[in-house]
Parts: structure tokens; C-alpha cells; sequence
């Protein structure tokens, strides 16, 4: 009897790699911006998740809490400039004489006990921008935003990439916007219009 070998022809197999090449040409830059909006909508939601945090934890405690902006957030003892317009990393802490200065006890008077560290923040990957208008976002203890000194707390942070405030379908943009209103409420959009009138990547 003869036996038939079984297996792929030449002609069956290169069908098969082309194939799969033209798949990998098409799903690869799909993937690679799934990756990276993935990457953006995580940030932007860690930044809206700790201004959150520290607006709840302004109103329990009933001192200032402030969320500042720092090149060295895992291992800071000190917040940056107040006029800061990058939030690339960033820190949470209990803000007890409401000076922008984690501080020690102070012996007083008036008397404080010592700032507290409630979070703190990597910073964002390489490539990655954070534009804000300040480089702090304290809230009251009523939670609202207050000002330290002659300087108004950060009211937006636009979190962008290398694609810019490019439309990425829909009118919806490529970077997130993080906003925060003089009552203390946050709120992500990601319009390419807002971002735009927020100042843009």
C-alpha cells in the first residue's frame, strides 16, 4: 500500500506567512496606541484619584491637604517651586499650618503638629508631559481650593504624549486633562476642543 505524507505544501505555507504578516502590519500600531491611551487614561485617573483623596481628607481632618508637584516624589520631604507648570510626580500631605512646607511639630504658638505624608506618586514615564497652572492643588478644610499666599492653587493638569492633542476619532484627543474647580469637584476630559482651550500639550 503506499502512504500518503501529510504536512503543508510550499505554496500552502508562504499562504500562511502572508497572511500573518499582513496581520501583524495592520494589528501592531493598533496595539501599540492601545498600549499607549491605556497608559494616559491610567495617569490621568492616579492624579484624579489622589485629588480626590486629598480633598476628602481636608474635610475629615478639618486642616489643609495638598497634592504638590515634585521631581523626586517617592523619596521627597519637600514640595517644589509653587509656581511649578510641571506635575510629572507628585505627593500628597496633611499641610497642618497650610505653609506648602512639610513640616516637623511646631512648638508654637500657635502650636501644629507634624505634616503627614498621606501618598505619594512615581513619576510618569518618560515622553509623558504634565502641563498645570501651579504646582500645588491644596484644598481647605472645607474643600474648597485655597491659595497659599499670593499663590493660587493649580486648576488644570494636561497629561500628554508624543501624539500631542492629536484626534484620535470622535473629536476625543490623544492627551487628558485634569480639572479641578474652585469648589474642590475634579473632573478628566479628553476633548480635543478642552484640552485645547486648557492650553493644549
Amino acid at each position: 500500500m503506499k502512504h500518503r505524507s501529510a504536512g503543508f505544501t510550499l505554496v500552502e505555507m508562504m499562504f500562511t506567512v502572508l497572511i500573518l504578516g499582513t496581520l501583524l502590519v495592520l494589528g501592531v500600531p493598533g496595539l501599540r496606541d492601545f498600549f499607549r491611551n491605556s497608559r494616559m487614561t491610567a495617569a490621568a485617573n492616579d492624579l484624579l484619584a489622589d485629588i480626590n483623596i486629598a480633598r476628602t481628607e481636608s474635610i475629615k481632618r478639618r486642616v489643609p491637604v495638598t497634592v504638590c508637584a515634585s521631581t523626586d516624589p517617592l523619596n521627597a520631604t519637600a514640595c517644589g517651586a509653587k509656581t511649578a507648570t510641571s506635575f510629572t510626580g507628585w505627593f500628597v500631605f496633611v499641610d497642618h499650618n497650610g505653609d506648602h512646607l512639610v513640616s516637623g511639630a511646631i512648638a508654637g504658638p500657635p502650636a501644629f503638629p507634624a505634616d503627614v505624608i498621606i501618598r505619594r506618586h512615581e513619576l510618569l514615564p518618560t515622553g509623558t508631559t504634565a502641563k498645570s497652572d501651579a504646582g500645588f492643588i491644596s484644598f481647605a478644610d472645607s474643600g474648597f481650593l485655597r491659595s497659599i499666599g499670593a499663590d493660587a492653587s493649580a486648576t488644570r493638569v494636561v497629561i500628554c504624549d508624543d501624539r500631542g492633542n492629536a484626534d484620535v476619532g470622535s473629536g476625543r484627543s490623544a492627551g487628558r486633562a485634569v480639572t479641578v474647580s474652585p469648589t474642590g469637584r475634579a473632573g478628566v476630559t479628553r476633548t480635543v476642543t478642552a484640552i485645547s482651550g486648557l492650553g493644549g500639550c
